[in-house]
């Protein structure tokens, strides 16, 4: 079918589809709505990421909400927060004229924020799987007379070591419920969550269609988070004559990098969703007329905007979906012109590099930041042919040019070129305080290019877990529990060390307690799991022996220096 028009949805439904600017259904949507819209029973769909799954079981689970029955009726589980955050809300879009209650749980956000939500009462509740569970073990969600049960993401949430929370979650759904299954790969294990908690479901796969992008360059630059913006800078003041949308996942973010571009001197402003149309024309009138160089943009506010002459697309946070990094790097390389896609990739971020270029079916470049010294060279190449430009059109600045004569006179050529030269590398090394590599080993390593080498901070805690190798347990599985369910950054984790059965590892200090109450009680590879501090038996130990030598020569005025039990 041609059109949403041509489908059996609601009138109110159809208005937010209009409003959302959508008017032809993607493959999936084309696949997946004549079936889910009248569809009691369970679902399996296969399709890319970026293919339009969200509005594919958006639309039809929107329609089957009864908007005045009390209870959850509906719950969806994807993988990450920022996904979460972004299927609920697509999901208040179409729901717009039915009013529905939709609401996002995840990690990092006050879980009494969400808990009193829940209270007030909720339609559909998007999670991360983490989460959830926490929700049910606090029993503040009740799954028992849920309707719709939909796993997004399904293999990319396997990736990250949730197959125990997404068992446990569907445990407690209800037997009167439909399960929506949708992935980018059907591997053996979503094959095995179908086989034991599905029905005979119906079964779609949308073949994936390769993406290119003809006169775009695509590279990518490994990066730490926190040395991001520097990246960043670097990147700009090395490409003579960028003109570039860089790209944000958010309004804030939007603003705050804006404002940071603008603090080291850059052309650069914001546009995002927050602006009326009034400042939204203002700055996109400078940007074309070239008054600014960067526009920060966030993938909503970018919409509409067709401009060929972008030198450079620049991804400063990867998107979610692969539809919105080719919709993005298409706005470079146009008209005939070459252009460059630049994405910043963090030690985190490696599965979605890995998930986009399997999509696109294109392998991305990989690049390094380029060191003082080249910004240098460049920075200086670019002032010589302005300089140039300048001699030749002086643009009637003529009555200062006597404020100079003096210099002319007193001072060689040679000498006044390299006080001009020194002035320019001034103004460089003011905006990098020092040469951090960021391309060292420290941020990447060499087996994966992604896997970091993880370095302790002088306020690191020893914390122990009771699995280790015979439950099979892996490092980059624990790392995902830990940051997914406490919210904890990599950056704040250390050295992980896996024994026969238990597995020491290390964390900031501030976010220990958080780590051991969100880990004790679940699940890994079926065993339910303990957190202490590597370090609590030892000072148990050292209690009894305190008590036992008192008034000895071994009391403890004695015990730390002699030190006799700390092996």
């Amino acid at each position: 079918m041609s059109s949403f028009t041509d489908y059996k949805i609601d009138a109110d439904i159809q208005k937010a589809i209009v409003d959302m600017g959508f008017t032809q259904p993607s493959e999936i949507q084309a696949q997946a709505l004549p079936i889910l819209l009248d569809y009691q029973g369970d679902f399996v769909g296969q399709a890319q990421t970026g293919t339009g799954k969200t509005a594919a079981y958006g639309i039809p689970l929107v329609q089957k909400i009864n908007k005045n029955a009390q209870g959850v009726q509906a719950i969806i589980l994807s993988p990450t927060r920022e996904l979460a955050v972004q299927i609920s809300e697509e999901l208040i879009k179409i729901s717009k004229y039915k009013r529905l209650k939709v609401l996002a749980v995840y990690g990092g956000q006050n879980i009494g924020v969400q808990l009193r939500a829940l209270k007030q009462g909720v339609h559909i509740v998007v999670g991360t799987p983490g989460r959830v569970v926490d929700h049910l073990h606090r029993q503040s969600l009740n799954l028992g007379q849920i309707q719709n049960f939909i796993l997004d993401e399904a293999d990319e949430m396997l990736d990250m070591g949730f197959l125990e929370e997404i068992e446990e979650i569907l445990s407690n759904v209800g037997k009167q419920r439909s399960i929506w299954l949708f992935s980018a790969t059907l591997s053996n294990d979503i094959r095995r969550i179908a086989n034991r908690f599905m029905t005979d479901p119906e079964e779609i796969r949308v073949q994936h269609k390769t993406a290119t992008i003809a006169n775009t360059e695509e590279i990518y630059y490994a990066v730490k988070e926190y040395n991001k913006f520097e990246a960043l800078c670097r990147l700009i003041d090395h490409a003579p004559g960028m003109y570039a949308i860089i790209f944000c996942q958010t309004r804030n973010q939007t603003a705050d990098i804006a404002e940071k571009l603008v603090a080291k001197g850059f052309k650069a402003e914001a546009l995002h969703g927050d602006m009326n149309q009034s400042q939204r024309e203002h700055v996109m009138g400078k940007f074309k007329k070239k008054g600014l160089t960067l526009l920060v943009a966030t993938d909503v506010a970018a919409r509409g905007i067709d401009i060929n002459d972008l030198t450079h697309v620049i991804n400063y946070s990867l998107p979610q979906e692969s539809e919105s990094y080719i919709h993005r790097i298409g706005r470079t390389g146009r008209a005939g012109k070459t252009g460059i896609a630049i994405t910043l990739i963090t030690p985190e971020e490696q599965y979605k590099l890995r998930r986009l270029e399997g999509n696109t079916r294109k392998k991305i470049t990989k690049s390094r930041i380029p060191g003082i010294e080249e910004i240098m060279e460049s920075y200086i190449d670019r002032t010589i042919g302005e300089f140039e430009a300048a001699i030749e059109n002086p643009g009637g600045f003529d009555r200062y040019f006597s404020r100079w004569q003096p210099l002319v006179k007193k001072y060689t050529p040679e000498e006044i070129t390299k006080g001009f030269v020194t002035l320019l590398s001034r103004e460089i090394l003011e905006k990098y305080e020092d040469d951090k590599e960021l391309n060292a080993p420290d941020n990447f390593g060499q087996r994966s290019g992604f896997r970091e080498k993880r370095t302790f901070s002088d306020n690191m805690v020893e914390l122990s877990i009771n699995v280790g190798q015979r439950d099979n347990l892996q490092t980059g599985t624990l790392i995902g529990k830990i940051c997914n369910l406490a919210g904890v950054d990599g950056r704040q984790i250390g050295k992980v060390y896996i024994q026969d059965n238990q597995t020491q590892f290390k964390v900031d200090a501030e976010v220990a307690d958080a780590v051991v109450r969100k880990l004790t009680g679940i699940k890994i590879s079926g065993k339910t799991v303990t957190v202490e501090h590597a370090d609590a038996k030892f000072r148990n130990l050292k209690k009894v022996m305190e008590k036992k030598f008192t008034g000895r020569r071994d009391s403890p005025d004695h015990f730390d220096k002699r030190k006799r039990f700390s092996k």
